[in-house]
C-alpha cells in the first residue's frame, strides 16, 4: 500500500537521489515509515494504516510506535505524535543492532561493528580449533554480520579491509 501511494504520489516520501525517494522498511511483523512529517503525510500514513487493518484483520499497536525526528535539536512535534495516536522520540536510536540517524554513518558508527566482528572472536579459542573449524565459522558466522549491515548503508573500503584483515588473522 505505501509502495502504491509513493507511486502514484500521493505520498512524497524522503529523497534519496533526484529520481528515487523511499517512504517506508518492512522487516518480519515491524514498520519503519519515512515521511517529511507534513501533517497531510502524516494523514495519508494513518490512513493506510487503517487500511491494512481493515484489509488484513491485523491490528496495529500504536501505543508501540514511536514518532522520531532526523533533525538534530529538533523534538518531533507533539502534536505530529497526536495525528499517529503514537509517542515520539528523537534520533539516534538502534534497530535490530544498526544505528540509524538522520545522518550518514560517521566511524564511531563504523567501528561499532568492527568491534561486534573482533568480540565475537574473543569467545572462541582459536587454537583449540582446526583450519577448518574456523573456516567454518568465519564462512558461517562472521561473514554475515557485516552482510547485515551492507543491506542498509554501503560499507566504506576501510570498513572492509580492518573486518577482512580481523578474518584473515582469525585463519591464521
Amino acid at each position: 500500500m505505501f509502495f502504491h501511494a509513493l507511486n502514484s504520489k500521493v505520498l512524497i516520501g524522503v529523497p534519496l537521489n533526484s529520481s528515487d525517494s523511499i517512504c517506508h522498511f518492512q522487516y518480519a511483523d515491524d514498520l519503519l515509515i519515512f515521511s517529511t512529517g507534513g501533517h497531510e503525510d502524516l494523514h495519508i500514513i494513518k490512513l493506510i494504516l487503517y487500511l491494512y487493518e481493515g484489509s488484513s484483520g491485523l491490528s496495529i499497536n500504536f501505543h508501540k510506535s514511536c514518532l522520531y525526528s532526523s533533525n538534530y535539536g529538533f523534538q518531533p512535534h507533539y502534536t505530529s505524535a497526536r495525528i499517529l495516536n503514537c509517542s515520539c522520540s528523537s534520533l539516534p536510536i538502534t534497530y535490530l543492532g544498526i544505528p540509524l540517524s538522520g545522518r550518514r554513518p560517521r566511524r564511531l558508527d563504523w567501528e561499532k561493528l568492527i568491534g561486534m566482528v573482533r568480540s565475537r572472536l574473543t569467545t572462541w579459542k582459536a587454537s583449540y580449533l582446526s583450519l577448518g573449524g574456523r573456516l567454518t565459522l568465519v564462512n558461517s558466522v562472521l561473514s554475515s554480520m557485516p552482510v547485515y549491515w551492507m543491506s542498509v548503508f554501503k560499507l566504506p573500503a576501510w570498513v572492509i579491509k580492518e573486518i577482512d584483515k580481523i578474518l584473515r588473522d582469525f585463519l591464521c
